[in-house]
């Protein structure tokens, strides 16, 4: 319901926005999303067994291409510097390529616990798959990637231990909290960064971890800039926003040249770097609580439908497309994903897994009377 409601949301915008084109380009490309990733998904999947099938497409479409990308990597020494150039032959950027190797480790790691112990073959091409997943998760030396894994593992726990409503409830509390600091007497300004130290550690892996640490790294003080643009644009557009498929150029026109890296220029024409401020800058406050409550949702009822679901090898593959989703949801903290191909895609498709597993329960519930 809620995502039926911002498709809509996104239409009446088409009224207001500045930019028609943009915006009816962002309509076409929601539309054959929801198609093809909702509709179709949802009536397709019809068992377990589908299931297994779909995420064996997925992850070994996915290992080919990481396979195809690791070998040119290894050519190259591994090095830090041309990670982004080298994986961007298949996935546009070191940061998809990481974002979707960590849609493919907790999926392939669940699949993996629903394998019988007699399936030898099938245990060892999963095992070899979830450990050069890994490894080139780590080789893609994407912070933000790193930190989904970690935060999924700990998730898994949560999860298990039924915490998730409670620790989402503190999440929200967080980020309000630290937003209104933020914005109050203008503290944000404090956190401008200095052009002439902002710089990116080629080749040095640890130095690019020092500078984030110290908010030197230009990646994440560009980040930054874009964000103090984006609320800019917010105050200026607070309950429309600028319209679906808009935030570039017109960020520019909101940005503050205290927070410019060198970077700034943006002529790959990339947006918000925050999935959230997104929603808010270009389909405002409706739009935004739409999207935020989305989120919340499918964590609070994901948790649920988990603990209802009684089949032990559908449990695993409920906490594979949960953490395949909760994986999306801290890389979009850091990136735009919701209109990629690579990503956006399956952000429907996790939700509507999670839906057709709870329509199982119910089912199964019916017969139980």
């Amino acid at each position: 319901m809620i995502l039926l409601l911002l498709y809509f949301w996104a239409v009446f915008e088409y009224l207001f926005t500045i930019d028609k084109l943009k915006t009816i380009k962002y309509i076409i490309a929601k539309t054959v999303y929801y198609l093809v990733f909702l509709f179709l998904t949802f009536s397709i999947i019809r068992s377990k067994n589908d299931l297994k099938k779909f995420i064996f497409a997925y992850t070994g479409g996915l290992f080919i291409g990481v396979l195809f990308t690791i070998i040119l990597h290894a050519a190259d020494g591994f090095s830090f510097e041309n990670i982004n150039h080298l994986s961007s032959i298949i996935f546009v950027n070191h940061v998809y390529y990481a974002t979707v190797i960590g849609i493919g480790i907790p999926l392939t790691w669940f699949l993996l616990k629903t394998t019988k112990k007699t399936s030898g073959k099938q245990s060892f091409y999963l095992k070899f798959i979830l450990l050069l997943f890994l490894f080139a998760l780590i080789t893609s030396y994407t912070r933000g990637s790193w930190l989904a894994l970690i935060i999924c593992i700990i998730f898994y726990q949560l999860l298990n231990y039924k915490k998730v409503t409670l620790v989402i409830s503190m999440a929200v509390i967080l980020v309000i909290s630290s937003v209104t600091y933020l914005f109050t007497n203008d503290h944000y300004l404090d956190f401008a960064s200095d052009y002439t130290t902002t710089i990116f550690h080629e080749g040095d892996i640890e130095g690019h971890l020092a500078a984030t640490y110290s908010m030197k790294d230009v990646s994440g003080m560009e980040r930054v800039y874009r964000w103090v643009a984006g609320a800019n644009m917010v105050k200026e557009k607070p309950v429309m926003g600028s319209g679906p498929g808009t935030f570039y150029p017109e960020y520019k026109k909101f940005a503050i040249d205290r927070f410019r890296t060198y970077v700034s220029d943006n002529p790959e024409q990339s947006t918000t770097h925050n999935n959230f401020l997104l929603f808010l800058t270009e389909q405002g406050l409706v739009g935004f609580l739409l999207f935020a409550t989305l989120v919340i949702m499918v964590f609070i009822r994901g948790s649920k439908i988990y603990h209802e679901t009684s089949d032990p090898e559908i449990k695993y593959l409920t906490a594979g497309f949960y953490l395949a989703f909760t994986s999306i949801v801290i890389c979009m903290m850091f990136s735009d994903f919701t209109e990629s191909d690579k990503v956006g895609t399956f952000f429907l498709v996790s939700i509507t897994i999670l839906a057709k597993i709870n329509q199982w329960n119910k089912e199964e519930e019916v017969k139980s009377l």
